[in-house]
């Protein structure tokens, strides 16, 4: 067995997608700008891996979407379930943070409570969004909770919870230090983010595509660019769409965003980045039809994007499940690059929403809160 790791500087951090990967990263580099000495371990990608995290487990081959899909990959999560407490055991962490990922984390964040480390929650799961009522189980399982939303907030403090703290949202970080900010949109390139997960590409990828050969068929000069995953290789990509040409991008997304005069998108965090950076875009989604089932059911709000979400309309032009296919995709996109006046109006919205998500230094602050748990 390994030998221990010094009580005083081991702390856990674990994230369970891309999304949570990227912040990840940033809250380390924050962590070591306050204490160089800490031994970081936990679960991430290549961002996080990058930062120095110490990986117990990564998170490829972990992402996937809904409540079917998720059954392919339980065997793997209760395998890791079961390393982290091993390793937790062995190791007494001053505290352990959890970034979104709440269908692994909150029952995991439980688990490490009862072995009285600190639990602090980055990214409130969703719970203005469907089944409120599992706040309580929330609570119970951490010690305090960053919030990247300022009306989350007043949900926890009517549950009696008072150790939630609006931190801002982590995307200007990673905004303001990516050069995006300082980019102007090209008029002819349109972006295409099928999503992250094997099950989203796969469903999404060929629709987008189908439909990008209808706006190249009426404009020849239009460029395209397809964001890519690392865990997933060029074939995999070019097994989903043929011969279209088309830029493969595994690098500087946010940078390739700003560039882009369109996107078309699926529904998932990027949104947020996307309309940070005023960048008029069409989402997509398509779920397993059990899955569709049983979210109408359980799901209590009118939107899929956050974007849309937070500014409680449809800023976003959402095409979903049978909705989302080719032609209404290449219709709704030719709308944004050449209606002038549907352009302009997207362009004003995106404007107001960007006031919606605080102000930069969110992993700062976050990993001040870290700081002073482990103090405790």
């Amino acid at each position: 067995m390994a030998e221990p790791l010094k009580v005083a500087d081991n702390i856990l951090i674990f994230a369970g997608e891309a999304s949570g990967d990227a912040y990840g990263a940033l809250l380390i580099k924050e962590l070591r700008a306050i204490n160089n000495n800490l031994n970081i371990y936990g679960g991430g990608g290549s961002n996080m891996l990058k930062a120095g995290l110490n990986p117990i487990y990564t998170i490829d081959n972990l992402s996937v979407m809904g409540l079917v899909e998720v059954i392919s990959i339980i065997p793997s999560l209760l395998k890791i379930k079961k390393s982290i407490i091993a390793f937790a055991k062995n190791n007494q962490p001053k505290v352990a943070i959890f970034i979104d990922y709440p269908g692994f984390h909150v029952p995991l964040a439980k688990k490490l409570k009862q072995l009285n480390i600190p639990i602090l929650y980055y990214i409130s799961p969703k719970i203005w969004a469907y089944r409120e009522k599992r706040i309580t189980k929330i609570i119970s399982s951490i010690n305090q909770l960053a919030s990247i939303f300022d009306f989350e907030k007043a949900i926890y403090t009517r549950y009696g919870f008072d150790n939630c703290h609006f931190v801002g949202h982590p995307i200007v970080d990673v905004l303001k230090t990516s050069g995006a900010l300082a980019t102007k949109p090209h008029t002819n390139l349109i972006g295409i983010l099928p999503g992250s997960r094997n099950s989203e590409i796969a469903k999404l990828l060929p629709t987008m595509i189908e439909a990008c050969k209808l706006l190249k068929q009426e404009n020849p000069q239009l460029k395209f660019w397809l964001s890519c995953v690392n865990n997933f290789n060029n074939q995999y990509y070019k097994n989903l769409i043929g011969e279209f040409k088309i830029d493969f991008i595994k690098q500087d997304l946010h940078l390739n965003i700003a560039k882009s005069f369109a996107i078309i998108g699926a529904s998932g965090t990027v949104n947020l980045e996307m309309a940070y950076l005023g960048i008029p875009s069409v989402i997509t989604y398509k779920l397993a039809p059990l899955t569709h089932s049983i979210a109408k059911r359980i799901i209590k709000i009118p939107h899929a994007s956050p974007v849309n979400i937070i500014m409680q309309e449809e800023l976003y032009p959402e095409l979903l499940q049978n909705l989302c296919n080719p032609q209404n995709i290449y219709k709704t996109v030719k709308e944004l690059i050449y209606n002038t006046q549907v352009r302009n109006t997207q362009l004003r919205k995106l404007h107001i929403f960007k006031k919606q998500l605080g102000l930069a230094g969110a992993s700062e602050r976050v990993a001040k809160m870290a700081i002073n748990l482990m103090a405790k």
